[in-house]
């Protein structure tokens, strides 16, 4: 084995630190590139058969990941499909995504009450599209609502620059509050 190079293990510990900081600030969304950049430095450091990286770390960062919801899961389920894929604590969740992504064969009839959730969603959160431009989506939206209180009802205001910033991506999307009439949200 190869002694291992400091690039990697520095950008990981940094970003690593990173994600716990976004997370404990509730913002979830934050850690998809850094996710992203930890999970390429673990591949190549073990496929460079660096010491002192090796498959079992790779496994306990996806596993870390999934259970502790360090990302938002079903925002970037083929992200967290290729996550799950690589540790075995997390089969009952890899066999959810594989639904959730599978919008040719399973309805939102069938997906609802696999995934234990009791509101409805837009479909549109299942797509590869969603999933490639959420990350910007959420930063345009974390700018634009900076200065706005996170109290209650929130929620409104953030639903509707939601879908004001996918719309100019090309994404047409219902927010809970459409897909869900008769529930009352703060």
């Amino acid at each position: 084995m190869k002694k291992v190079d400091n690039v990697y293990e520095k950008r990981i510990i940094s970003s690593f630190s990173e994600i716990i900081e976004n997370e404990s600030e509730g913002m979830p969304w934050r850690n998809i590139p850094l996710v992203r950049g930890i999970l390429n430095d673990l591949n190549e450091a073990i496929s460079l058969n660096l010491e002192g990286i090796n498959g079992s770390d790779r496994e306990l960062f996806c596993k870390r990941v999934l259970t502790d919801e360090l990302i938002p899961v079903y925002d970037v389920p083929r992200l967290a499909l290729e996550l799950a894929s690589y540790t075995k604590a997390c089969r009952e969740l890899k066999t959810k995504l594989e639904a959730y992504v599978d919008t040719e064969n399973i309805t939102m009839d069938q997906l609802e009450p696999m995934l234990g959730r009791h509101l409805k969603f837009d479909p549109v959160e299942r797509t590869p599209e969603w999933e490639e431009c959420i990350y910007d989506v959420e930063s345009e939206c974390e700018s634009i609502l900076k200065d706005e209180p996170r109290g209650m009802g929130f929620c409104f205001p953030y639903w509707n620059t939601k879908t004001v910033v996918l719309a100019s991506k090309g994404i047409e999307w219902n927010s809970p509050s459409r897909m869900n009439p008769g529930v009352i949200f703060d």
